[in-house]
């Protein structure tokens, strides 16, 4: 089910890295006398406050959530594209930038740090100093005002790793961004990787006939290199793979269908299996001064721009039609003028979408896809209006070339954009695959293999 954590804060953002580092020295050095000592000191420090981003245990929730409404515009981009998941690589020289913009008139102070989390996003009991190299909160000095938009924000710019801030270890880390009261503005989820292990993926036919038009299967083999020695693979090993980026459609696995001593096979039939989906639907609002494909017409009312969308129509029963999408991402650009790259000129426009149907139940429907965070957010809902006989709906997004679909909740409460758009077998999608890994000893999960597969 889709939420938005506002968990109550018990503790401070500081508190929770000193916690962090008291645990871990608590969790190596027996005896009770340091854990007391410990927990008194922190107890000790500083005051307890209310705030939005840990749980009711002071912990730090292990999400990608957004806590204040002016907080927009949140993406990964390395030095091709937009991410649609944020993989580093520890033995990488290139840098991947992580920009956000914050609808506010004047730029505030903001800090961000990482945390290490296990395979199942779980803190691990770690000092910072194990993984990380250097100081573990780190002020925003790149940010810079809009200039000459209607709608004022200020554009935020994390280039990492930094000088000031690097890794030591693969791993999930949590990335949280906080201004000088620790209020966490929002927090995202960042998958350090080593390819150390080899991953071979097939794509084959849905073997349950009444899924063989509107399913993707996979099949997997992998296989862990000298010196890695893997004896338990049920309890070393962890597979992940998720469809397009979207966190909600992680698949686990844990264990093979049957392994040697470094090779894995996971090729149970339909073990690995994803609803195909259709290709995206998109939208070019990168310029408030031409209509693009889909766009009714543009006008500028009350100080904002105002795009409409054409009509949309659903697509699910209909004939599958090939067309060119960036599975469900968005890239932010601006056409209208020179040095569009720059982030701090694009506007921030109201898109008014609407979806004609004449089937109007009690499932609410939604715009989704990265624009969303992958979320059924109330910004992106529609209203049914009995009199157009279609949804209709408005959201703020910047100067961008998007792709969406239109979602709902499952009868089993799990998002689907199948009853707006169906799904058909022949649709390209892209697949992540995520291989952890824990060996005899080891204190922490490292990520040996992290890469993208594009079927069809």
């Amino acid at each position: 089910m889709p939420h938005v954590d506002n968990w109550p804060i018990k503790i401070s953002i500081r508190m929770q890295f000193i916690i962090h580092f008291f645990v871990a020295i608590s969790s190596n050095i027996r005896g009770y006398m340091l854990r007391f000592t410990s927990i008194f000191f922190v107890l000790m420090m500083g005051s307890f406050h209310m705030l939005k981003g840990q749980n009711s245990n002071g912990q730090i929730i292990a999400s990608d959530s957004n806590y204040i409404p002016t907080v927009r515009s949140i993406y990964f981009q390395d030095v091709n594209s937009t991410l649609s998941l944020p993989i580093f690589y520890l033995d990488s020289v290139y840098q991947f930038n992580i920009h956000f913009d914050l609808l506010e008139n004047k730029p505030r102070r903001i800090s961000y740090s990482l945390l290490l989390y296990d395979r199942n996003w779980n803190p691990v009991d770690l000092d910072p100093l194990e993984y990380l190299e250097g100081i573990n909160e780190q002020l925003i000095t790149n940010y810079k005002s809009s200039q000459l938009t209607l709608v004022p924000y200020i554009h935020y710019t994390i280039n990492f790793p930094s000088t000031e801030l690097n890794l030591k270890s693969t791993g999930n880390y949590l990335l949280i961004v906080y201004d000088e009261d620790e209020n966490v503005l929002f927090t995202r989820k960042i998958y350090v990787a080593q390819n150390r292990f080899r991953v071979d993926v097939k794509f084959v036919s849905a073997a349950d006939i009444a899924k063989y038009y509107s399913h993707q299967a996979i099949e997997m083999n992998i296989t862990a290199p000298y010196p890695y020695k893997v004896l338990n693979p049920l309890q070393e090993l962890q597979v992940e793979i998720f469809q397009n980026g979207n966190p909600n459609t992680r698949i686990i696995l844990k264990e093979p269908f049957n392994y040697s001593s470094d090779k894995f096979n996971y090729v149970r039939k339909d073990e690995i299996i994803f609803p195909a989906m259709k290709e995206y639907r998109y939208k070019d609002i990168r310029s408030v001064q031409q209509k693009t494909f889909g766009i009714s017409y543009w006008d500028e009312r009350d100080g904002k721009y105002n795009c409409y969308f054409v009509p949309d129509e659903i697509r699910a029963g209909r004939n599958y039609f090939s067309d060119i999408d960036i599975n469900g991402r968005f890239y932010i650009s601006k056409n209208d003028v020179e040095y569009a790259r720059d982030n701090y000129i694009k506007e921030y426009v109201w898109c008014y979408p609407s979806i004609k149907t004449s089937r109007h139940d009690e499932r609410e429907v939604y715009i989704y896809g990265a624009l969303s965070d992958w979320k059924l957010k109330d910004e992106f809902k529609m209203t049914y209006d009995e009199s157009k006989r279609a949804y209709l709906g408005s959201f703020l997004f910047k100067n961008s070339y998007f792709n969406y679909m239109y979602a709902t909740l499952d009868d089993q409460g799990n998002i689907s954009t199948s009853e707006f758009e169906g799904d058909w077998y022949e649709t390209e999608n892209d697949y992540f695959v995520l291989v952890y890994y824990k060996g005899f000893g080891d204190r922490n999960d490292r990520i040996v293999f992290a890469g993208r597969f594009t079927s069809n």
